[in-house]
């Protein structure tokens, strides 16, 4: 955008003049124009972000954290995890099991979003068999975007240093979940 508030070629508005010599964006204010412009920039990173990304609504029971839901999440989310059209849906009820098998998954999101510390960790979540490094933040009461990364590679790497080298000799079953498949 040039100092008078009108769109050169590549910019925001498409470029150039419309019918009449008025610039795209004209007739808005700078303020809307700015917003337009952030808000393209942030869906871009989203959409492009090499983590997956999960925008989600912690809900509490009897005090405690119990479950999630979904609000939006990118696609390399859905490709790390495998969960397609979770959007709307209770954790629970798009990963059965998960309660049992990654309480710390729940629990650790729900602290995130009540209390409003950011947290990292590293955990297995049997049910989709990866290792994931999670980073969770509160961008808002009762909500938290966890940021994730699929591990299971470096963790098998790692076992597989500290195993030694005859490890693949030895080793019938992992040391720890999910190493060997």
């Amino acid at each position: 955008m040039t100092e008078d508030g009108t769109f050169s070629g590549g910019e925001a508005g498409q470029g150039g003049k419309v019918e009449g010599g008025v610039a795209p964006g004209a007739l808005m204010g700078r303020t809307e124009v700015a917003l337009l412009e952030s808000e393209h920039l942030y869906r871009s990173l989203f959409t492009n972000l090499l983590n997956g990304f999960a925008y989600c609504r912690i809900l509490v029971e009897e005090g405690k954290p119990r479950d999630f839901i979904p609000l939006a999440v990118n696609e390399t989310f859905e490709l790390q995890t495998g969960l397609k059209d979770i959007v709307g849906k209770r954790i629970t009820e798009a990963v059965p099991g998960i309660r049992l098998s990654a309480p710390q998954l729940i629990e650790t999101c729900g602290r995130v979003a009540l209390t409003g510390r950011p947290e990292r960790f590293e955990m297995f979540v049997q049910s989709l068999q990866e290792w994931f490094a999670i980073s969770v933040y509160s961008p808002a009461p009762d909500h938290f975007v966890a940021l994730l990364d699929v591990i299971t590679q470096r963790k098998r790497a790692e076992a597989y240093r500290d195993m030694g080298r005859e490890a693949p000799l030895r080793a019938s079953r992992p040391s720890l979940p999910g190493l060997w498949t």
